[in-house]
């Protein structure tokens, strides 16, 4: 099923995109974002609340191939939509616990090429599917012990392919291979409850980022899990964070956050410092308006993102030159 994609709000006026302002403390404004001759800012509406092709209820993940489609995890309506470049929409899957059907599709990663993998919190499983959407297989189910998932949030593929899953149910990070075959995970033993990832992201050299959204904070590890630092805590100041929700990695390594309770997207630098702080398009008459409460986010390049702004029901693109 497919459709034209001729709902897209188009805005040539530049947007203006808000930065942190510099807090009154010395100590905390020694974290100030950094000026940048290139700073992100939201250049396309995509969608709007509703249940027909091209609308959304309550977005999530969001992925890009190769090709440029942009692939979204429409959670509320149990399906996957995919854009493609040229604006057309297809939509796949319905509420079910069959082959390509979905229970709250949280995440959605490509394959690599031109498949992907649909990550669902209800079902508790990853599906594959080819290019045209052909259900190639799925694996996971609902538990806690090996290969079992429960309420899963976040998906992220890592440079060798493998399978990230912010299992937040269990209070772990499980990694699976691209064929399903169950690896290891963080935690090694008995979930730790203070542990609740609901994001994650995996950059070039393996290393990995997860939101830890109730302590308000990321968790950076190596590619064994080994912790290598946090990034932020509690607060609105830059670089600190309300819920964190979903990720993404540019391929120089800097970090988007969706920093859902305070209604932003945070960037920070590849070491982990705040660079800026984009709260949506105020200032544009309305034609954009702020976030409510994003959540998925993916990248394109460099200087290419979308944003799943859940609470609006809609997907942003956001750009930088």
């Amino acid at each position: 099923m497919s459709d034209r994609f001729d709902f897209l709000e188009l805005d040539n006026k530049p947007l203006r995109v808000h930065t942190c302002p510099a807090p009154a403390t010395s100590e905390v404004a020694a974290h100030a974002p950094r000026p940048t001759p290139h700073a992100w800012r939201v250049v396309e509406v995509i969608g709007g609340p509703g249940a027909g092709i091209g609308q959304f209820a309550s977005p999530a993940g969001l992925a890009v191939d190769h090709d440029g489609n942009l692939y979204v995890a429409d959670s509320y309506h149990h399906r996957i939509q995919r854009i493609t470049p040229a604006g057309d929409v297809s939509a796949l899957g319905r509420r079910g616990a069959g082959p390509g059907e979905f229970l709250n599709p949280q995440a959605v990663v490509t394959d690599g090429g031109l498949g992907f993998y649909v990550l669902e919190q209800g079902g508790c499983r990853i599906q594959h599917f080819g290019p045209q959407g052909v259900w190639l297989g799925g694996f996971g189910c609902r538990g806690s012990g090996r290969g079992q998932m429960f309420a899963p949030m976040a998906m992220a593929r890592g440079p060798c392919g493998d399978l990230f899953v912010a299992d937040t149910g269990n209070n772990r990070i499980v990694r699976w291979s691209p064929d399903g075959r169950f690896i290891d995970q963080y935690p090694a033993a008995a979930p730790a409850v203070q542990f609740r990832p609901q994001g994650i992201a995996v950059d070039r050299a393996g290393r990995i980022c997860a939101a830890e959204t109730p302590r308000h904070r990321l968790l950076v590890f190596d590619a064994r899990f080994r912790v290598l630092g946090t990034r932020g805590g509690p607060g609105e100041a830059p670089g600190q964070f309300r819920e964190p929700q979903g990720l993404a990695v540019t391929p120089a390594g800097c970090v988007l956050v969706a920093d859902t309770g305070n209604d932003r997207i945070q960037v920070l630098d590849a070491s982990g410092a705040p660079l800026q702080a984009i709260h949506g398009g105020e200032g544009t008459e309305g034609k954009v308006g702020a976030f409510n409460a994003p959540s998925g986010l993916a990248t394109r390049g460099e200087d290419e993102a979308y944003v799943a702004d859940t609470g609006n029901h809609r997907i942003l693109r956001l750009s930088r030159s």
